[in-house]
């Protein structure tokens, strides 16, 4: 997913709420999936950094198709039958026995579970991971500059080594 694809798609999901639409980021008939991991890819299709993963998850899609995911025991699913069971002010005593959902009921009291919120602190999460890579991008560009072996670049830079030798390919068609 290219940059600006994934803009794109940010930005169906912020503006599915507001304009009452179903967000479902992949129609029931694509994907029976609630929870989808999206990496970013560049123009190539190589990854743009392999530590950079935004897990997706289709609430709606979820609770739509609650019989499709009754077997589910993640954590995630328990969450989210958690916090529904909450929303709609009903009986969460089955809930009441795990600590974990005690600390979740609290939160609940004080939080409010907006869609807006949890983008935005998403998106700051986003940002430090890209500005962190940036910043090891950087470093690898100088020790390639020294003349350094790309492999120990890469293992100490924590920059793929596939991306040390795209690096180092940019700068020497720069330099000719």
């Amino acid at each position: 997913m290219t940059r600006e694809e994934f803009a794109r798609f940010l930005d169906r999901l912020r503006n599915a709420d507001k304009n009452g639409q179903d967000t479902d980021a992949y129609p029931w008939r694509l994907s029976r999936e609630y929870r989808h991991r999206v990496q970013l890819y560049n123009q190539q299709m190589l990854l743009y950094y392999d530590q950079l993963a935004i897990t997706v998850v289709e609430v709606n899609k979820f609770f739509k198709h609650a019989e499709s995911f009754a077997t589910d025991c993640s954590r995630l699913a328990q969450w989210l039958r958690a916090i529904d069971t909450l929303n709609r002010e009903a009986d969460f005593s089955g809930f009441s026995s795990d600590p974990i959902f005690k600390v979740l009921q609290e939160e609940v009291k004080l939080s409010n579970f907006s869609s807006r919120y949890l983008m935005t602190d998403e998106m700051k999460s986003i940002d430090r991971a890209m500005y962190k890579f940036m910043e090891r991008e950087k470093v690898a560009r100088n020790l390639l500059k020294a003349k350094l072996d790309p492999n120990f670049i890469a293992q100490n830079t924590e920059v793929p080594l596939y991306m040390v030798l795209k690096l180092k390919e940019e700068m020497e068609l720069a330099e000719a």
